[in-house]
């Protein structure tokens, strides 16, 4: 732990500043000074991730390259190798900070430079889960099918001029996988410790003459009650059951830049209500709780690429159901929690080459219910439009880029104060929120970038009114404002002879947080939610690097070290005069991928540093923390059918050192192993101009003549058919054909013939 040392020391408030910027410096010489024998076999694919697009920072396709902030893009590939079942099992391999509410809610938390998501389905939180770019109407990531998703993208940081309330450490965008030209098709079963026993498929492609894509992931899982590490015993009654989590992306393409598309997400669950762990005792259970939701979303995409323009509306809707009893056959205990949400998009961009804009329209409306006597109810309602601006400089080496939002928020809450008394309460709110960026390519390799933004939260039914059997009395607020910070970051990222680097320091004020104060005790407790007079100051540095020393040295197999981290320097408010809770000072993640496609072998050892952290506001001693995690992933090809599919083995050790840790208030399951097979298989569908280009690959004659002619086309329609076909066979071959020459339909048509 000699690296987390060096992070973990006490520093001065005064001196954080010098220190994250010398950091920074450094870093960048580091780079600079490698030798030159590795710096000189500069990579074409590490050149490529400055021209690479993303879509989360303004809804549409963007360069990495013209970026002001810092974007964390994990592939379906890598969701594959960790072998995660749900989005916070992931994300703790780069650097981010997970929780949960013990290892039997399955829920899962995650936080973004200090700020958390909420797991409670009547909360909010500040860090926003989007699902191809809309808001997924439930705050837990770990109810979402990560086998349908093609990447997810996170944005670090505030990002509310693009998306609004709950933005403010930043946006996890889950983006489903689209059906490609090629059908494929998984299959996976899992069998490991705690009686678990997982099984996932996943297909896409496409159908129609490849007008319609599909794809479909979804998986089904059990698990009985885990272990805790350290040899503590069993942490009864965490066992889950039948918790099924799937999704579905589905699009009618017109043509290339036309697409209506239909995106769904649903997921069900039973799980033990987890009690305090007791060492050698079973304790008493809190009963069981079901979780479910779905959503459904509507999408037209439409673009006019010669005139710069490009469009996207959709209308989405769904439903997230909490129960919850100590006793299901007695329906003891019961409530139920509903939350149903529909909104609508509209958002367009122009680009001219040098000016981009992107403006929209958005509309969200969530209403919750809760079946307890009498029944509070909520409505929030959102209207905003917003306007995002780039401009670009010396030839596409500087960018600068701003924006600004205006949202407008209704609130109204109905509950119980006392039994028997009905009280509604309203807010209105508006909020403007501005950004401002730059982003210069220093040269072909280095990016240096600045950003200046806003962001903020506002207050949820809950913090107004709530009611239920058991609860304090809670008096009504009326006079909440929302919560709201401004924050700044300067960072750097290098793409350069193998090596990814970023380093990024960032400050955040936090202000008019909103937390349930205690007005009186007796003779009954009374309870009301304040907005906090003070600040809570964020100072932080996030630092990320990998090295695939495969393209420095030229080696035929991947072997990428890497080590991604988040120290925290301050994370304090003002007025309670402590530091924030269950933020961690440090955490880290690090560790070496291996991957041989010829072998057909993956191996990857992840390990993890969990830093400390207090449970809640407080100077008390109390702290979690301090935990070194490490897992193994492997995956062998066993056999390969070639044109039918392969099979993989699949083995996990987690926790292999049987660590007893905490990531919240619950301690996390002890020393896990996990086996498996998986079968991938892949088939180019769309008919006879697949067929055809695939026979193309192996008949070199048929290639090398068609090379060669030189005559014009004469034909328009016979024309497009092989202007298709050579387009096909030109993105699977990597050949690049002119078609304006080599398109000759006589010589073309015997060989077409064979397939009609």
């Amino acid at each position: 732990m000699g690296i987390s040392r060096v992070f973990s020391y006490r520093i001065s408030r005064g001196s954080t500043h010098i220190f994250s910027v010398a950091l920074i410096v450094c870093l960048v010489s580091w780079i600079l000074g490698v030798p030159e024998r590795i710096l000189a076999q500069e990579s074409p694919d590490r050149q490529s991730v400055l021209e690479s697009v993303v879509v989360t920072a303004s809804y549409f396709e963007e360069q990495v390259k013209s970026l002001s902030v810092p974007v964390t893009v994990i592939t379906n590939e890598e969701i594959v190798q960790t072998n995660a079942s749900t989005l916070p099992e992931l994300l703790k391999n780069y650097g981010f900070q997970t929780t949960s509410g013990g290892t039997g809610t399955g829920s899962g938390r995650i936080l973004i430079r200090g700020f958390a998501a909420s797991t409670n389905p009547n909360e909010s939180g500040n860090v926003l889960y989007l699902l191809d770019g809309r808001r997924i109407g439930n705050n837990d990531a770990g109810f979402v099918a990560v086998e349908n998703l093609e990447r997810v993208e996170i944005i670090r940081g505030p990002a509310s001029v693009q998306y609004g309330s709950e933005a403010t450490g930043g946006v996890i965008n889950m983006i489903s996988r689209r059906g490609g030209e090629k059908t494929r098709l998984a299959l996976e079963h899992r069998i490991g410790s705690f009686d678990y026993n997982r099984s996932a498929a996943s297909v896409s492609g496409r159908l129609l003459k490849n007008r319609l894509d599909f794809s479909f992931g979804s998986s089904h899982m059990n698990r009985g009650s885990v272990d805790v590490g350290g040899g503590l015993g069993k942490y009864h009654h965490t066992d889950i059951h039948n918790r099924i989590l799937g999704g579905t992306n589905l699009g009618y393409n017109f043509n290339e830049n036309h697409r209506l598309g239909f995106v769904t997400n649903f997921s069900y669950g039973d799980y033990s209500r987890t009690g305090a762990f007791r060492q050698g005792s079973s304790a008493t259970p809190l009963g069981l709780s079901k979780r479910s939701n779905y959503s459904l979303d509507f999408r037209y995409e439409g673009a006019i690429p010669e005139s710069g323009l490009a469009w996207q509306a959709r209308y989405f809707f769904g439903q997230t159901v909490y129960e919850t009893a100590t006793n299901w056959q007695t329906r003891a205990g019961y409530y139920e929690y509903v939350g149903k949400f529909h909104g609508i998009n509209v958002d367009g961009s122009w680009n001219n080459g040098f000016l981009y804009l992107t403006g929209g329209f958005d509309l969200y409306k969530m209403d919750y219910t809760k079946t307890t006597t009498p029944p509070p109810s909520a409505h929030t309602y959102d209207y905003a439009g917003f306007l995002l601006a780039r401009m670009s400089f010396l030839d596409d080496r500087l960018w600068l880029n701003g924006g600004i939002r205006y949202d407008k928020m209704e609130i109204y809450a109905a509950g119980s104060v006392r039994a028997g008394q009905t009280l509604p309460a309203q807010l209105n709110r508006q909020r403007y929120t501005p950004s401002f960026g730059v982003s210069f390519l220093v040269t072909d390799w280095l990016k240096l970038r600045a950003n200046y933004a806003t962001s903020f939260k506002m207050p949820e039914p809950i913090s107004q009114m709530t009611y239920s059997p058991g609860d304090p009395i809670y008096l009504e607020a009326r006079d909440l404002q929302p919560e709201s910070s401004k924050g700044w970051e300067l960072g750097t990222d290098i793409y350069y002879g193998g090596f990814t680097v970023g380093a990024t320091y960032f400050s955040v004020d936090y202000k008019d947080k909103i937390e349930s104060q205690v007005i009186s005790a007796t003779p009954i407790l009374i309870r009301q939610y304040q907005n906090l007079k003070g600040i809570t100051e964020y100072r932080g540095l996030e630092f990320w690097v990998d090295w695939r020393m495969d393209e420095t040295f030229g080696w035929n197999f991947e072997l990428k070290p890497y080590i991604s981290l988040t120290r925290m320097f301050r994370y304090f408010n003002t007025e309670k005069r402590a530091k924030t809770g269950y933020t961690a000072d440090l955490n880290m993640s690090y560790g070496l991928v291996f991957n041989d496609d010829n072998l057909g072998l993956m191996a990857r050892v992840d390990v993890t540093y969990l830093g400390r952290q207090l449970p809640h506001y407080t100077t008390a001693q109390i702290e979690y923390g301090r935990d070194t995690l490490v897992d193994f992933h492997l995956s062998k090809r066993l056999i390969d059918w070639e044109d039918k599919g392969q099979l993989y083995l699949k083995v996990d050790m987690t926790n292999i050192g049987n660590r007893f840790y905490r990531t919240g208030t619950y301690p996390e399951e002890g020393r896990a192993f996990y086996m498996g097979l998986r079968y991938e298989y892949w088939h180019r569908s769309g008919g006879i101009l697949h067929r055809l280009a695939e026979d193309w690959l192996v008949m070199d004659p048929i290639i090398g003549h068609i090379a060669k002619l030189n005559l014009s086309c004469r034909d328009a329609k016979e024309f497009g058919f092989i202007r298709r076909v050579i387009d096909i066979f030109s993105k699977d071959s990597g050949w690049r054909v002119d078609l304006q020459k080599h398109c000759n339909l006589p010589h073309a048509r015997p060989l077409i013939a064979t397939y009609f």
